[in-house]
């Protein structure tokens, strides 16, 4: 865009959300959705900038040692990677990573055996390290429990959907955006997301999907097909999925496999389950609460993080959304 038009599109873009801002519905459904997902400007909003040295204090579950506090430099608009830091190889004692641009991540084993405790460390990972300009959540679980914690901050589109309705809807938003994108990617002449991010001045906010206990929305036909039709094309234009699921028959995670490639696997119940999420890894023999496998280009053993309700809470306060804008989709 050239500097010339770039003062008028401002402009007309102020007017735009000023308009929407008096009508709060239509400002809950789509006065945050389109401009944050392309344009991405600095994150200023109620000076909610975020720090760029990010000190994670996330206790480990197993108490070893000060190893859980890690350093992690960013600056906004530089996204080789969307990563997040999930505990330490037990082996090397070095931080594991997940990079969230390099596939949709599934994270599957037992209850009660750190999953959901997993997911919080990734999101408030995420949410700590980039603003909401870089990276956008969408939340699903049926069970309205483990994820509604997190509608409250500036990283969420919207609600939390729990119920069929709810995540058809979500669905339907992510393919809008995804025909908005390839438009814009064919005529930047990129192949994907990542790619223009590293190329244009303007970026693309990462989207992230988060589906707490896949097996509720699997079970619709509906919802299961175009879950995975979606899943199958919708990583070259920014957006992920995180797939958490304690169900690790065939019928729940298998076709979903075909499209995911990074699985991190906590303990199963027997083999047959471990190999369903990761061949070979014998997750049935895992002992410890917290202790995973995963399954990217090797196979990392490591121990997560964890992290309390009331840590989420403090650690999160200032990226709360404004009480006045309750959609923020």
């Amino acid at each position: 865009m050239s500097n010339f038009l770039e003062p008028l599109v401002d402009s007309l873009y102020d007017t735009v959300i000023m308009t929407l801002k008096a009508i709060p519905k239509a400002y809950d459904m789509w006065g945050n959705l389109v401009y944050r997902l392309v344009e991405g400007k600095p994150y200023n909003e109620n000076d909610g900038s975020v720090d760029t040295n990010i000190k994670y204090t996330f206790l480990p579950l197993e108490d070893l040692d000060i190893k859980s506090i890690l350093d992690y430099e960013y600056k906004e608009g530089d996204k080789e990677g969307v990563k997040a830091c999930v505990g330490y190889d037990i082996l090397s004692n070095k931080p594991v990573w997940v990079d969230m641009l390099e596939s949709h991540l599934l994270i599957a084993g037992m209850s009660r055996w750190g999953k959901s405790n997993m997911i919080n460390v990734i999101l408030t990972g995420l949410m700590l390290s980039y603003s909401p300009n870089e990276i956008g959540f969408l939340l699903c679980d049926y069970k309205n429990a483990d994820l509604k914690q997190f509608e409250r901050y500036k990283h969420v589109r919207g609600k939390v959907s729990s119920s069929k309705e709810e995540f058809l809807n979500q669905l339907e938003l992510v393919k809008k955006e995804m025909d908005k994108r390839a438009k814009i990617l064919s005529e930047a002449d990129c192949l994907n997301a990542i790619k223009y991010n590293k190329t244009n001045t303007t970026k693309m906010t990462y989207i992230i999907f988060v589906i707490d206990e896949l097996v509720q929305v699997t079970f619709d036909k509906t919802c299961r097909e175009q879950l995975h039709l979606i899943m199958s094309k919708c990583a070259s234009y920014g957006i992920y999925f995180i797939l958490a699921s304690q169900d690790c028959t065939k019928e729940v995670i298998g076709r979903c496999k075909m499209n995911i490639s990074h699985t991190i696997g906590l303990h199963t119940r027997d083999k047959s389950d471990s190999d369903m999420i990761i061949k070979n890894a014998e997750l049935e023999d895992i002992r410890v609460v917290g202790r995973a496998k995963y399954d990217c280009k090797d196979l990392i053993e490591f121990q997560s993080f964890y992290i309390s309700e009331e840590q989420i809470k403090a650690l999160l306060k200032p990226l709360k959304k404004d009480d006045k804008v309750k959609g923020m989709i």
